[in-house]
């Protein structure tokens, strides 16, 4: 890309929301996964694990959805 067709004042929120989602996924992700194995080997996991999960992943998403919203609108602007 051109460097006068990228818009500089989507860049930093732009990335930021992409990269605070993608480190909650991976943060919920883990929990989730440390959950079930703590699960399986029969023990009893802390609640903290089970609302990390819930309450991390749907944010998650959602900021990368508005990220997404975000490049969509600066590519109807260029």
């Amino acid at each position: 890309m051109n460097e006068k067709t990228t818009s500089p004042r989507f860049d930093g929120p732009v990335r930021s929301l992409a990269i605070i989602g993608g480190v909650l996924a991976a943060i919920s992700i883990l929990a989730g996964v440390a959950m079930l194995l703590m699960t399986w080997a029969q023990l009893n996991p802390p609640y903290v694990l089970t609302w990390l999960t819930m309450i991390l992943l749907p944010i998650a998403f959602l900021l990368m959805l508005t990220s997404l919203i975000l490049l969509m609108v600066r590519r109807k602007t260029t």
